[in-house]
């Protein structure tokens, strides 16, 4: 199985699922004027920074990638020891600047046969990015259940870079949002919630 090291881009990208993080409806943000799926959907992303999430297995690593005009954002993640595998696949932007993606978390099993699959809608929306070291971005996800839960995340390029620039600042004080570095989340490794 080919496994792909993830960034969200949004992305996606994502976060442990958790009483405190469900919502009733997404947010309406405002997206990023003239964002430029091109430049944004290649390579490696690096979620440093977010809203909801007490585990550092929110904080992922996002590998994007455009092909045949469709956005891709990879990612794994380990739970329980196993290791887990999600792709969302995208046809692009809608009109109102949001990106929709269907995903897919695989779950390891004995044999690729036996592996399981399961299944959720994501949302994103680039409030803002300089495409090569930053990006701000709010993404909503709603299970199969139904149940929705939502973040907002700052990607960066470099893994080790935790610094907010001043136009995602003024963003997330308009919305009313403060985040927490990747860095100050609690290591968990026996979490009972699905990352997305």
């Amino acid at each position: 199985m080919n496994t792909i090291v993830a960034v969200t881009f949004f992305v996606i990208i994502t976060y442990a699922f958790g009483q405190s993080a469900k919502i009733r409806e997404c947010q309406n943000v405002t997206p990023m004027q003239n964002f430029d799926s091109s430049k944004f959907f290649r390579g490696v992303w690096y979620m440093t920074n977010v809203m909801n999430g007490l585990f550092s297995i929110v904080c992922q690593e996002l590998e994007t990638t455009r092909d045949s005009g469709k956005l891709f954002i990879d990612y794994n993640y380990n739970k329980k020891g196993k290791e887990n595998y999600v792709r969302c696949e995208s046809k692009g932007q809608d009109k109102n600047g949001q990106i929709p993606f269907d995903c897919k978390i695989k779950k390891s099993g004995l044999f690729n046969f036996f592996s399981k699959s399961t299944k959720f809608q994501a949302s994103f929306t680039i409030m803002t990015t300089d495409y090569d070291n930053y990006a701000l971005f709010y993404k909503c996800v709603t299970l199969q259940s139904g149940v929705k839960a939502d973040n907002y995340a700052i990607l960066s390029r470099n893994k080790n870079d935790y610094n907010i620039p001043g136009s995602a600042q003024s963003l997330l004080r308009i919305n009313g949002v403060s985040l927490k570095k990747c860095t100050e989340l609690v290591k968990a490794d026996d979490i009972n919630s699905e990352v997305v």
